[in-house]
């Protein structure tokens, strides 16, 4: 081990006089311990001659389950050790193709949502914004599901304004995709994903806008019954313990007890299946949420939640929700 590294050392000189930087890409701090015994990084000191990090991850309340002192989740083989972990918005499909009826548009022609097809767009991007104000460290990426309800132009400057905020924006064309990237940091766009996937990046904030119900995500709204997906879908690994969650979908705030009234047999949702996935934050609504007037903009309704078949038959009455109801913000318990 010591003679690679003398060789390591006298190859480096030879060709450049000195090489400054050393493990993990990082500057050696030889004026201090001498040569290649510390180097210095972004946020601690690294103590090459006892193999140890002299100070505690500024994160490490993030991974209560390994030492603070740790490195690359004790697998330096595999994994870097990132800045910060990732936040995540995705953005769901506001539409429908435009060879497709959609069900969006009234009677008239009009659309429901103040005719304005980008209101997903918009939120989404001022939420991975707030996101990146945070913590302007941790890397912060938008997703959105796109199979041609938004044009080139609209998709290119939504993606340039990403980048001038220093947010990754990456378009994907289904449901998969859109899991592979939670899971993997994997879309057909963008495949350098470390050997160990998202391991050594999990995601500590995730943000959906896009339509809901209290079953899952309907990113595929008008798509496909097979563009959606819930929380089994999630790699467990992928998140912190302690992530936290912000929902923007209709009703996906409501839990199988909330929807016994009028659906007695309601199976798990998806705010319950969230509350044992995470310790962290879940902030969601539990009525249907109307956009429109200022782009991005939406306001909780005023009537409880009803599957929409059951709305446009009459199956069954919308009681008045007060406004302190329509919101839900709660801890997980993952345990």
């Amino acid at each position: 081990m010591q003679q690679t590294a003398n060789i390591s050392s006298t190859f480096s000189e030879y060709c450049t006089g000195y090489y400054g930087f050393g493990f993990n890409g990082q500057e050696n701090d030889e004026e201090v311990r001498g040569n290649r015994s510390s180097y210095t990084t972004e946020f601690r000191i690294f103590d090459a001659q006892i193999c140890r990090w002299l100070s505690v991850d500024p994160k490490a309340i993030k991974f209560t389950g390994i030492s603070p002192y740790h490195f690359g989740y004790n697998s330096p083989l595999i994994v870097i050790d990132p800045n910060g972990d990732e936040n995540v918005v995705t953005v769901g499909n506001q539409g429908s193709n435009i060879d497709k009826p959609n069900s969006d548009k009234k009677g008239d022609g009009s659309y429901m949502y103040g005719n304005n097809t980008r209101h997903f767009l918009e939120r989404g991007l001022k939420e991975a914004i707030k996101l990146k104000a945070k913590d302007g460290n941790e890397k912060t990426s938008m997703i959105v599901y796109n199979t041609g309800q938004y044009s080139e132009n609209e998709i290119n400057a939504y993606k340039q304004r990403a980048i001038d905020a220093k947010i990754d924006f990456y378009e994907v064309k289904s449901a998969d995709e859109m899991i592979s990237y939670i899971n993997d940091q994997s879309t057909q766009f963008h495949n350098n994903v470390e050997p160990g996937g998202r391991g050594g990046d999990p995601i500590t904030d995730f943000t959906y806008v896009g339509h809901g119900s209290p079953r899952g995500f309907l990113v595929g709204y008008n798509d496909s019954d097979d563009e959606q997906f819930d929380v089994s879908s999630f790699k467990k690994k992928s998140f912190t313990d302690n992530a936290n969650f912000t929902l923007l979908g209709c009703a996906q705030g409501l839990s199988s007890n909330d929807m016994k009234k009028h659906y007695p047999n309601s199976s798990e949702t998806l705010f319950d299946q969230l509350l044992k996935f995470t310790n962290g934050k879940i902030e969601a609504y539990t009525v249907t949420v109307t956009w429109g007037g200022a782009l991005g903009n939406f306001v909780p309704y005023h009537e409880g939640y009803l599957y929409p078949s059951d709305r446009n038959n009459g199956t069954f009455s919308r009681d008045f929700v007060p406004p302190s109801k329509r919101k839900v913000i709660m801890k997980g318990n993952l345990k």
